[in-house]
Protein backbone atom coordinates (compact mmCIF):
# COMPACT_ATOMS: atom_id res chain seq x y z
CA UNK A 1 0.00 0.00 0.00
CA UNK A 2 2.76 2.44 0.88
CA UNK A 3 4.63 1.69 -2.35
CA UNK A 4 1.52 2.63 -4.33
CA UNK A 5 0.74 5.76 -2.29
CA UNK A 6 4.29 7.13 -2.01
CA UNK A 7 4.59 8.55 -5.59
CA UNK A 8 1.25 10.34 -5.27
CA UNK A 9 2.36 11.81 -1.94
CA UNK A 10 5.70 12.91 -3.45
CA UNK A 11 3.88 14.68 -6.29
CA UNK A 12 1.48 16.45 -3.91
CA UNK A 13 -1.56 14.56 -5.14
CA UNK A 14 -2.29 12.56 -1.98
CA UNK A 15 -2.26 13.70 1.63
CA UNK A 16 -2.36 10.65 3.95
CA UNK A 17 -4.26 11.19 7.19
CA UNK A 18 -4.29 7.80 8.95
CA UNK A 19 -2.85 4.33 8.54
CA UNK A 20 -4.05 1.09 10.14
CA UNK A 21 -1.74 -1.90 10.44
CA UNK A 22 -4.08 -4.83 11.17
CA UNK A 23 -1.29 -7.07 12.48
CA UNK A 24 -0.19 -4.47 15.03
CA UNK A 25 -3.84 -3.85 15.93
CA UNK A 26 -4.52 -7.53 16.65
CA UNK A 27 -6.51 -8.18 13.47
CA UNK A 28 -4.11 -10.15 11.24
CA UNK A 29 -6.79 -11.26 8.77
CA UNK A 30 -7.98 -7.72 7.95
CA UNK A 31 -6.43 -5.70 5.10
CA UNK A 32 -4.30 -2.63 5.87
CA UNK A 33 -6.11 0.69 5.57
CA UNK A 34 -5.20 4.27 4.83
CA UNK A 35 -7.37 7.35 4.72
CA UNK A 36 -6.28 10.48 2.93
CA UNK A 37 -7.21 13.39 0.76
CA UNK A 38 -6.75 13.26 -3.00
CA UNK A 39 -5.66 16.71 -4.16
CA UNK A 40 -5.90 18.39 -7.53
CA UNK A 41 -6.51 21.65 -9.36
CA UNK A 42 -9.90 20.51 -10.63
CA UNK A 43 -12.47 17.81 -10.12
CA UNK A 44 -11.21 16.06 -13.26
CA UNK A 45 -7.64 16.12 -11.88
CA UNK A 46 -8.81 14.50 -8.63
CA UNK A 47 -10.85 11.86 -10.47
CA UNK A 48 -7.85 11.07 -12.69
CA UNK A 49 -5.63 10.61 -9.63
CA UNK A 50 -8.24 8.37 -7.99
CA UNK A 51 -8.39 6.30 -11.16
CA UNK A 52 -4.59 5.94 -11.24
CA UNK A 53 -4.46 4.88 -7.58
CA UNK A 54 -7.30 2.42 -8.07
CA UNK A 55 -5.67 0.97 -11.18
CA UNK A 56 -2.45 0.47 -9.20
CA UNK A 57 -4.34 -1.53 -6.58
CA UNK A 58 -5.19 1.10 -3.98
CA UNK A 59 -8.95 1.07 -3.58
CA UNK A 60 -10.78 4.35 -3.18
CA UNK A 61 -14.11 5.12 -1.61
Amino acid sequence: MLAIARPAVRHGRLLPLTFFDPVAGGHPTDPPRMTGLVLGHSRQDVLACESELSGAGLGTI
